[in-house]
């Protein structure tokens, strides 16, 4: 339970104030010096799950120790878990292992954590004792300052009393809080310090997620609904280039492409809501930058993928794989290092600054783009409707002779369709796009699954190639990737024998009227919007 009063800055009269009124004991002093973190991944994963994650580091005899602790609530009568670790940590793996390691890991996958927010607290440290000297529940007396970033000075964010209950003591943590009725100046605490705290940092919870989440109106005119969807692309862009330098994470850079291809795939598609020469330009751009993240984010692949290699051999042979293993750190290292030059370099600035500048800029009253100024509703419903039916088609035309490149042609397709019901998810019903959208993710994990073990298998050729190229002549190490290669075969051939099943389904009577509900599309209607070629060549 928290409580916040006006200490004035004399923390130990106050803590002996509280002692009188409620039978405390001050356990010492003299006020210690703690820092306080806030830990949690970049996209807000434990906030989602109603979980705070907080550090406590403060001096000892044996010098700095760190204390974790897992908050679900902060007003919880349970005490939160707390493990002492040796310093702040970045992943799970920097975890003993035991239940606290394994309720993180869960949560945050391949995630890094984070410090969201910094506090600096002086601190008075206060306990109830029962007549034999057990200790019955904690009184902790603290005066907060947040600490923001370089630069910006601390901010006082007040006194509180932090009163926390011990396992099977719990009538003694009540009596406790009715004794601490009687401090006066005491009141329940409304706010909360994390908030507090991630407001002096210029942050707020949940300011940043990869997944879309706009509102359009269906009235609205379709360049000023792409120009609010790539907005929100560009948003993300930016906010996850300092993590990909800093290589914090994988995500980062996973996030940083998902958004080129979402904006590639929407200009792509609606080419004829904007100039042919603002398509062009910044169309090159974005593959330009699509095509520059792509070497480091294979060799991301490849490590997180490691693992499982090693699970797919026999022990014995798992010790082949090392050479694999510091080819890819090297390999992964030189990649980062290019992949920063670009990141830091004038051109991808360029288009941000000015890429940002055309999307932000008023709309045209007389737009040379003959789409513009059409409903969204309209427009979506329609290219919703076209995207479906191409996908269809080209499954129909999928027999058990077609080459892999037919495959990864229907994911792009797939892909294509899933990016335009996100994109317009806001126009229609949550629960109906739900639904169409989970029928597509269970025909698109097959397709996916496929295509990452044809490429990887591809890719792991060419690295053995590349191995022997700079040197590598153990045998042993490249018979263990030859299995590798083998397994990842047998697998995709077994992949590929579920094609036929998952698109029966996606592509059932059912799944069509669902689409032909939730695109308007009678059986007798056959208008259309004009294709890109037409309305192109008249720009």
């Amino acid at each position: 339970m928290i409580y916040v009063i006006d200490c004035e800055g004399q923390l130990i009269k106050l803590g002996e104030r509280i002692a009188m009124a409620t039978g405390a004991e001050v356990l010492s002093k003299h006020e210690e010096l703690v820092e306080l973190a806030y830990l949690d991944s970049f996209d807000w994963l434990f906030h989602q799950s109603g979980v705070k994650l907080q550090t406590e580091t403060g001096s000892t005899i044996d010098g700095k120790k760190t204390i974790l602790r897992w908050i679900p609530d902060i007003n919880a009568l349970s005490p939160p878990a707390a493990i002492h670790l040796e310093k702040l940590p970045e992943t799970a793996a920097d975890l003993p292992v035991g239940k606290m390691h394994d309720s993180i890991n869960k949560i945050l996958g391949l995630r890094s954590l984070i410090p969201v927010a910094r506090i600096r607290s002086r601190q008075v440290k206060l306990v109830m004792r029962d007549q034999e000297g057990k200790t019955l529940c904690r009184l902790t007396l603290e005066h907060n300052h947040a600490r923001p970033k370089l630069g910006r000075r601390s901010l006082d964010l007040g006194c509180r009393l932090r009163l926390e209950a011990l396992v099977g003591y719990e009538k003694a943590f009540t009596k406790t809080a009715k004794l601490l009725k009687k401090v006066n100046g005491l009141a329940a605490a409304k706010d909360d310090l994390f908030i507090q705290a991630l407001n002096a940092a210029g942050r707020s919870p949940g300011d940043y997620s990869s997944r879309i989440n706009i509102s359009l109106k269906r009235e609205w005119r379709t360049d000023k609904a792409c120009r609010k969807i790539l907005l929100s692309q560009l948003d993300q862009l930016e906010r996850n280039i300092e993590g990909t330098i800093a290589d914090t994470d994988t995500e980062f850079l996973h996030d940083l492409r998902v958004s080129v291809r979402r904006s590639r795939s929407l200009v792509d598609r609606m080419k004829i809501a904007f100039p042919k020469s603002i398509y062009v330009r910044f169309s090159k751009e974005l593959t330009w930058l699509g095509d520059k993240t792509t070497p480091l984010r294979d060799m991301d692949v490849f490590m997180l993928y490691f693992p499982k290699y090693l699970e797919s051999l026999r022990p014995e042979l798992r010790v082949n794989l090392i050479p694999l293993h510091d080819f890819l750190i090297a390999h992964h290292k030189s990649e980062q290092v290019i992949l920063v030059k670009h990141l830091h370099s004038e051109r991808l600035e360029n288009f941000r600054v000015k890429w940002r500048k055309y999307l932000e800029q008023p709309l045209p009253k007389k737009p040379v783009a003959q789409l513009s100024t059409r409903p969204i509703g309209e427009v979506a419903d329609r290219y919703i409707w076209k995207s479906y039916r191409r996908l269809i088609k080209k499954g129909l035309t999928i027999t058990q002779n077609s080459p892999d490149v037919e495959i990864h042609k229907i994911r792009i397709t797939c892909k294509k369709l899933r990016y335009l019901l996100e994109f317009f998810s806001s126009l229609y019903s949550n629960k109906e796009v739900k639904e169409i959208v989970s029928t597509l993710k269970n025909f698109q994990e097959n397709l996916g699954d496929f295509q990452d073990l044809s490429v990887q298998a591809v890719k792991l050729s060419n690295v053995a190639l590349e191995m022997i190229e700079e040197g590598e002549t153990r045998p042993d190490a490249l018979i263990a990737i030859d299995i590798l290669i083998t397994k990842m075969n047998n697998k995709k051939q077994q992949v590929r024998s579920e094609f036929d099943e998952r698109f029966s389904r996606f592509a059932s009577a059912k799944v069509e009227k669902k689409f032909r509900k939730l695109c308007n599309k009678n059986k007798s209607d056959k208008r259309e919007i004009k294709t890109d070629k037409t309305v192109q060549n008249k720009q």
